[in-house]
Parts: C-alpha cells; sequence; structure tokens
C-alpha cells in the first residue's frame, strides 16, 4: 500500500498531476499529430512552403494542433480553455488591435532608423494596385496564421504550466531561449539575431504578465512579420517573399543591417525591443473578465 502511495506520488500532487508531467502530456499531444504533418509539407516545393498560402495553411494546421491538445489538457486539468492565453472577454478584439499598431510602429521605427544611419534603402516594388492589395491580404492571412500557431505553442499552455512549477519569470526565460535557439536553423542567422528573437519571445511573455492574455501578443507578432516580410519587403528570418508592397535594400554592416536574416538581426532591434518594454510597462492594463471567468 505505502509503495502504490509513493508510485502515486511521483505523478500526482497536491495540485493534481504534476508539472513535467503535464507538459510531457501536452507535447505528445502536440508532436504526434505534428509527424504526419511534416511529412507531407517537407514533400512540397519551396515555392508553395514560402508563399503565403503554403505558410499559411502549415501555420493553420499547427494552430489546430496545438488548440485541439489544449483543449484536452484543459479538460483533463478540469479548467477553462481561456486560462491558456486567449480567453474570449470583452476587449479582446481591441487588445490585439493596439498590438498590430505597437508591432507595425515598432518594425517600421527599426527599419527607418537602419535607413536614417544609412543601411537601407526604400523604393516602391512593381506591383500593380490590385496585385498590392492581394497580396497584402494574403500576407495579412499567412501572419495572423503564423502568429496565432507561434504564440500559443511558446506561450499559452506551455507557459502557464511551466510557470506552475518554477515561477513565470524562470518559465518566460527558458521559453524565450528555446523560442531564440529555433532561430539557429534560419539562413545566415548570427547570434544578434538569435538573441533578438529571444528578448522577443520575452517581451511577449512579457505581455501576458501583464495583460493576462496573448491578444497583444498576437497583434505585436502579426504586424512585425507583415511588416518585413509584405510592407517593407526585407528578409525575414533570412527569407524575402514573393509579392511586396516596397522594396528594402540593405547595405552596409551586418550590425547595422542584419545582412542576410533581415532588420530582426540588426543592432538597432534591441533599444526597440527595449522601447517597447517600456510601453508595454505604462500603458498597457489586465484584460477585463466576464464574471464567469
Amino acid at each position: 500500500m505505502t509503495d502504490h502511495a509513493g508510485m502515486r506520488g511521483v505523478f500526482v500532487g497536491p495540485r493534481g498531476l504534476r508539472t513535467g508531467w503535464r507538459l510531457a502530456l501536452f507535447v505528445a499531444l502536440v508532436t504526434v499529430p505534428s509527424v504526419p504533418v511534416t511529412v507531407f509539407f517537407s514533400q512540397q516545393s519551396p515555392r508553395f512552403l514560402f508563399s503565403p498560402m503554403g505558410i499559411f495553411a502549415g501555420k493553420a494546421i499547427t494552430f489546430a494542433i496545438v488548440l485541439a491538445a489544449t483543449w484536452a489538457m484543459a479538460w483533463v486539468e478540469h479548467r477553462d480553455l481561456g486560462a491558456f492565453g486567449l480567453p474570449l472577454v470583452p476587449g479582446s478584439g481591441r487588445r490585439m488591435l493596439h498590438g498590430l499598431a505597437w508591432g507595425g510602429g515598432a518594425i517600421s521605427l527599426l527599419i527607418g532608423g537602419i535607413a536614417l544611419m544609412g543601411g537601407a534603402r526604400v523604393s516602391v516594388a512593381p506591383l500593380a494596385a490590385s496585385e498590392a492589395a492581394v497580396y497584402a491580404g494574403l500576407w495579412a492571412g499567412a501572419m495572423v496564421a503564423t502568429a496565432f500557431a507561434e504564440e500559443y505553442l511558446t506561450r499559452g499552455y506551455a507557459l502557464v504550466t511551466l510557470s506552475d512549477g518554477i515561477g513565470f519569470w524562470p518559465a518566460a526565460v527558458l521559453l524565450s531561449v528555446a523560442f531564440g535557439l529555433i532561430h539557429v536553423w534560419n539562413p545566415g542567422e548570427t547570434w544578434v539575431g538569435i538573441t533578438g528573437a529571444a528578448l522577443f519571445g520575452l517581451l511577449l511573455c512579457y505581455t501576458v504578465r501583464v495583460t493576462g492574455s496573448l491578444w497583444l501578443a498576437v497583434g505585436i507578432h502579426t504586424a512585425w512579420n507583415w511588416g518585413e516580410t509584405f510592407l517593407f519587403g526585407v528578409p525575414n528570418s533570412g527569407i524575402v517573399a514573393e509579392g511586396h508592397l516596397l522594396t528594402t535594400s540593405l547595405r552596409g554592416p551586418v550590425w547595422l543591417t542584419g545582412g542576410s536574416v533581415g532588420p530582426e538581426a540588426s543592432l538597432l532591434g534591441l533599444p526597440v525591443l527595449v522601447l517597447l518594454f517600456v510601453g508595454i510597462r505604462f500603458i498597457a492594463r489586465p484584460d477585463r473578465r466576464t464574471p464567469a471567468s
């Protein structure tokens, strides 16, 4: 009887299934269905994979898998799905719009700073107005899907649950370092780019800390990627996409321009992230909850 109780204590604590096992189960629920999806996309052409439709398809499927895994864990833990980052509360849409404004302003400030220091030249791409409008919508859809998938995967259930076990800031740092290291495989990646990605991840964790949800983070992430990819036409994690409104030619030292990785690997990105931290600290407020939540 004692052995049985001791064994049960390995898996179950005072608050139910222990943090490590909950995370392991969540990872398994995400990984297993992701394997055939990864195999399928690995067989597609690079042209499709890096097109708006290819990115949208891949990220939408990823988000669906993460949503299903999160729902399953919420059921296991007898918790509301909204407790893991995307509560449908009054002001959620407005919060995301604020994020879009902040993210768009941040990437514009970064590229503007690079241009003022002689590291970028911006010109209008040879797109017809109708074609530009189509690409604007396609890339918006692709980047919304990307933001929802990546935020919910790295700063949804994972952040909430890991915070239960080791505290918010250790969890945020750990997940942000992992987020930065994922970028190691980007074409031409540099240590500045990896550090910038990790700090960007930490910033988005901070938005969750301040507001209590992922809506602001999703907006910032969406607008930042859309600005790089469509608006300014710069490399986004080392890839220049088809169909962009402006063409930004980067020239000069890698520390300034980010080189082939793009502006996200520029040293100027670090003070821009600091400004975002300060803005969130003094402007953002917690989400309003409904009485039922």
